[in-house]
């Protein structure tokens, strides 16, 4: 802890820091440009074993839970909702593409912010602030990622893309 605080003050502190901070975050990925999400990179690349979404159905048994999880997209305005599908065109369906790629980033930022916490939490609060946070916000990254690898498989079977090695979208117009 860098700051000794009064206790109500660390608790006021935790949690709008923990409702702020999402928000805050969202509302900035949610601007970036279209084209940053493009492709897969960095922590949104797709991994060889992902392909086809059976690992996430087998193994974290996604269907089972994934309609539990809320979908922040449609919270800000300017956000993208992936809870239902709207339409069936391949632009909307590269939109998804793309969305989720945001959504992702959006929660892998909201991990990475969280050592900012660390400022005025000692030992056990941290520990119990970053579970939190993994339990937050890991649901979210893998059925981001569970979308993404189900919506490029269909994309490629209506031969709108093809799956390059990285899993990125390549418009088979190109």
């Amino acid at each position: 802890m860098f700051l000794d605080l009064p206790s109500y003050l660390i608790w006021l502190l935790n949690i709008g820091g923990l409702a702020f901070m999402p928000l805050t975050i969202s509302y900035a990925i949610i601007r970036m440009p279209d084209q940053w999400f493009a492709r897969d990179r960095g922590a949104v690349k797709l991994f060889p074993f992902e392909q086809g979404g059976k690992w996430h159905e087998q193994a974290l048994r996604i269907r089972s839970w994934k309609e539990w999880l809320p979908d922040g997209g449609a919270w800000l305005r300017g956000g993208f909702s992936k809870k239902r599908l709207h339409e069936r065109s391949s632009d909307y369906y590269e939109q998804f593409v793309r969305e989720t790629r945001r959504g992702e980033w959006a929660h892998w930022s909201m991990l990475l912010a969280m050592p900012i916490f660390a400022i005025w939490n000692t030992g056990w609060s941290i520990l119990i602030l970053f579970l939190y946070a993994l339990m937050a916000n890991l649901p979210c990254i893998a059925l981001q990622r569970y979308n993404r690898v189900r919506f490029l498989r269909l994309m490629s079977r209506r031969g709108e893309i093809c799956y390059a090695k990285e899993m990125t979208l390549v418009s088979m117009e190109e």
